[in-house]
Parts: C-alpha cells; structure tokens; sequence
C-alpha cells in the first residue's frame, strides 16, 4: 500500500527537452513519466516539483504535473521573458522590472531592476 501511495505523490525530478516534447521525469524513475508536446515556436522555460512551464512568443503555458492540457496562461508583451520558474513563483523579465507570478497565472508583485 506505500508503494502505491509513493507513486501517486510522486514530485516531479527532471524535465528534458527532447524533439518537439518535454519530457517529465519523476522521484524514482529512470524513464520519463509522460511527455508534453512543445510546438515549434515555443521553449521550456523551466519547472518545480508540481508545475512544467512552457514559453510561447506570446504567452507563458503552465501546466500541471501529470496533465497534458495546459492549466493556466500569461500573456507576453514583446521584449517580455521567462527569467527563471521557482518553487513558489514565474519570474518574468520585463523592461525596467521583473514581475513574479503565481502557478494560477495570477500577478503577485514586481521589482524595479
């Protein structure tokens, strides 16, 4: 019964990309649990243990761990970027100031540079 409750709580370790797709790796596994498909135009921007982000040219996709579908956005005005994704916040490099982000797509604050 704790193996079956281990693996379903299972956080996620790694993510690669790998051709066209991000492949999510959990505790314990030496094979990539499931894969999100990456579109052309669009890069991994970082991840935590419960959340994969995906940045597009004009928003940022977030996606809960074991869902294919993404969960929230942020849309990207130009010059705007993934600075770096933390355990608690998106960190978005915009001209003048970085803006952090919730995993819901929620503003929570900015910072002048």
């Amino acid at each position: 019964m704790l193996l079956t409750f281990g693996a379903v709580n299972a956080q996620i370790v790694d993510v690669k990309e790998d051709k066209g797709a991000a492949r999510v790796y959990h505790e314990g596994d030496n094979y990539p649990s499931y894969s999100l498909s990456i579109d052309r135009d669009c890069e991994l921007s970082g991840f935590n243990s419960k959340y994969v982000v995906i940045t597009c040219p004009e928003s940022v996709r977030i996606y809960k761990d074991k869902e294919y579908n993404c969960s929230f956005t942020i849309s990207l005005d130009a010059g705007f970027y993934v600075k770096t994704v933390t355990s608690s916040s998106i960190l978005i490099k915009a001209p003048g100031s970085t803006r952090y982000y919730d995993f819901q797509g929620n503003f929570v604050k900015s910072t002048a540079d």
